[in-house]
């Protein structure tokens, strides 16, 4: 497919007969060529690739089987995530189950935690800093959002650095905006994604 690609008050907008692409938040015209000048806009213009994001989760899959069956080799036992869940919404459950059969694919054990929706702040706490000092948790994640009466903020802020899979905790946040200065442990899924290594060098 080939897209004819504006780049308009700093948004790429893209084109297509008479319809309109969004491609990542921008617009465009679908055709190849070099950029332009057009009515106060410049234009480029750029060949556009169809991404199979099913060969790519497929290949990404692949990696991090290979990746946890050397782990579980050398170390004895396979790395674990604990997923903490509070309440009963239907989405957050349906997340969740999905995150547990991606980690029975490729080989990471998962614990479940369960939690009432009227659950205390200091029994969330609880839970999660027991999650911190077992041995075969390697990762934790607090299904967001968790109800009104708990401040998301602590509990996120409980989970150690280290087991911080999502990346939300502050110094893994802060890594990660520094832009290279220092890796964080974790950096969250969709920065993390790095498609070009499929296609291209470099990074996103």
């Amino acid at each position: 497919m080939n897209a004819e690609v504006m780049f308009v008050s700093g948004m790429f907008l893209a084109k297509r007969n008479s319809g309109l692409l969004r491609l990542g938040g921008c617009s465009a015209r679908v055709s190849g060529g070099v950029g332009r000048t057009w009515a106060g806009r410049s234009r480029v213009r750029m060949a556009a690739e169809v991404i199979d994001g099913k060969l790519i989760a497929g290949q990404v899959r692949e990696e991090v089987s290979a990746e946890v069956a050397e782990y579980t080799q050398q170390t004895g036992k396979a790395p674990g995530l604990a997923v903490v869940i509070v309440g009963t919404r239907k989405d957050s459950q349906t997340y969740v189950r999905n995150k547990r059969r991606a980690c029975d694919k490729v080989g990471i054990a998962s614990f479940l935690f369960e939690l009432p929706e009227n659950v205390s702040q200091s029994e969330l706490v609880k839970v999660v800093d027991d999650l911190n000092n077992r041995n075969d948790v390697h990762g934790i994640l607090v299904q967001l959002p968790l109800p009104e009466h708990i401040q998301s903020e602590e509990v996120l802020d409980t989970i150690k650095l280290e087991k911080d899979v999502d990346g939300f905790h502050p110094l893994n946040i802060g890594r990660l905006c520094m832009n290279g200065r220092e890796k964080p442990l974790f950096i969250p899924c969709t920065p993390k994604v790095n498609l070009p290594n499929h296609y291209v060098d470099g990074d996103v």
